[in-house]
């Protein structure tokens, strides 16, 4: 029975907005450690790390769970476990900005996997990633393309969706929107029909990138429906990670039109984001905050006090950029997406 229990407690995390999601998990820890269920606690704690980090930004404790979730697994000899748990940690430490660390952690999940490639999917996604992150592009489309070519053919649909996303992510990066767009519609397509709470940022994250993209391509009638579709899952969300979610969206939608506006919206998600330690994310809204000061200066419009000068902007971004050891990224624009 208390196995029963834990499951029941696992499964409903999945389907349930943020803070009942992760009441659902903590009480299947809690069940789990009662019972000495230690592979069930090992998974648990893996699956509420990515959650804290996707659904919270806590990635210090998301980082303590995956470590737990790793020790568990690696005491049974579970190597599904000790996979997973690796992956957690590489996420975990890539939304920190440390680029190093997460690679490390991928490539372990990878190397965990051994022969079995399902199990490589997710690590090896992550890999693409991180090479897109750190300036390597090319060798992160690579990567995907052949991540995308095999996932098609055994994995899972919430792989391929992986696959579709770090390949989508590196053509973003590159300017190469008309490959990028359908990648991500296909994506979209996924989560709404998973429908999952818990993948609520992600899809959003994706519809985020849906927004910028069409906006620098001048079709605003498809970033507003984007917009929209993304306004509707921010509740399951909330906090604020939700609200830096909407505040980026909504200054990717203005950014041309009201520059000024954007700034303000731009500078409110990096502070966010500066708060959950999540530097890369960061840095890219500050250059897009730098950039719509420009584009502000230049059409003689107001900005908001909280936002300071520009060239404080810059400071903030040419620290970061070298911390992070990442070019810099380029802005929303008429013609590139970051």
């Amino acid at each position: 029975m208390p196995s029963i229990l834990a499951e029941a407690e696992l499964l409903l995390s999945h389907v349930t907005p943020a803070e009942k999601g992760l009441e659902h998990l903590e009480r299947c820890i809690d069940i789990a450690k009662r019972n000495e269920f230690s592979p069930m606690l090992s998974l648990a704690s893996t699956t509420l790390s990515w959650h804290l980090v996707d659904l919270f930004g806590d990635t210090r404790r998301a980082v303590d769970l995956a470590n737990e979730g790793l020790r568990i697994g690696q005491t049974l000899g579970n190597r599904v476990l000790v996979g997973g748990a690796h992956a957690a940690l590489g996420k975990a430490h890539w939304r920190s900005g440390d680029l190093a660390l997460a690679q490390e952690h991928a490539r372990l999940g990878m190397e965990t996997a051994e022969k079995n490639f399902t199990e490589r999917i997710v690590p090896m996604a992550l890999v693409a990633t991180l090479h897109t992150e750190s300036g390597q592009a090319r060798e992160g489309e690579e990567l995907a393309r052949e991540l995308l070519g095999a996932a098609t053919k055994y994995g899972t649909p919430m792989e391929v969706l992986s696959a579709r996303r770090s390949l989508a992510r590196a053509l973003d990066v590159q300017g190469r929107y008309a490959e990028a767009v359908p990648l991500l519609e296909e994506c979209h397509a996924t989560y709404e029909k998973m429908a999952l709470s818990c993948d609520a940022p992600n899809h959003i994250a994706i519809m985020d990138r849906l927004i910028r993209m069409e906006v620098a391509q001048g079709h605003m009638e498809s970033a507003e429906q984007w917009f929209e579709r993304a306004k509707a899952r921010l509740p399951e969300v909330g906090g604020v990670v939700g609200g830096a979610l909407r505040a980026m969206a909504f200054a990717h939608l203005r950014q041309r039109q009201e520059p000024a506006m954007a700034a303000a919206h731009y500078w409110r998600a990096a502070q966010t984001w500066k708060n959950l330690e999540w530097r890369l994310l960061e840095l890219k809204m500050l250059v897009d905050c730098s950039y719509a000061l420009s584009e502000a200066d230049a059409a003689s419009q107001s900005v908001a006090a909280e936002v300071p000068p520009r060239a404080k902007v810059e400071e903030r971004i040419a620290q970061l950029s070298a911390d992070l050891k990442v070019p810099r990224p380029k802005p929303i624009t008429g013609s590139t997406v970051a």
